[in-house]
């Protein structure tokens, strides 16, 4: 769902991210308070994890008022969590909102 393919292109725990992912990733990890707010939503290394099972794996993206934003993913890749995580309805392990 994020970017994170193993050697065999199949989502996994580990992983190695696609090249443009990680350098949207870098922008956002390194974005300064008057960059941030340039934005309507920012997430940064979003993680969630139930019992021992991490579903949602340091999740990064930024929009923009007037963008669409669209999450795609096979089922159990943690679209739904990450959803609760941005409405407040689940807390995030670690990462901001």
């Amino acid at each position: 769902m994020y970017g994170y393919r193993n050697k065999s292109n199949k989502v996994s725990d580990e992983y190695e991210l696609n090249q443009d992912v990680k350098k949207e990733n870098e922008i956002i990890l390194n974005m300064n308070e008057n960059v941030i707010s340039d934005y309507n939503l920012v997430v940064r290394n979003l993680v969630k994890y139930y019992e021992d099972k991490k579903i949602v794996k340091h999740v990064c993206f930024k929009s923009k008022k007037n963008e669409c934003l669209v999450i795609l993913g096979s089922n159990g890749a943690g679209k739904t969590t990450t959803f609760k995580m941005l409405t407040g309805e689940v807390s995030p392990n670690y990462g901001d909102v």
